[in-house]
């Protein structure tokens, strides 16, 4: 998923590809 997808793209150093996405329920992010 996107989630993860950002995560390894964080840890390789390069930018997110989808930097922003809608948030729904609560903000908590696990």
């Amino acid at each position: 998923n996107y989630v993860q997808q950002a995560l390894d793209e964080a840890k390789a150093l390069k930018p997110v590809s989808v930097p922003i996405t809608r948030s729904y329920g609560c903000s908590v992010k696990y």
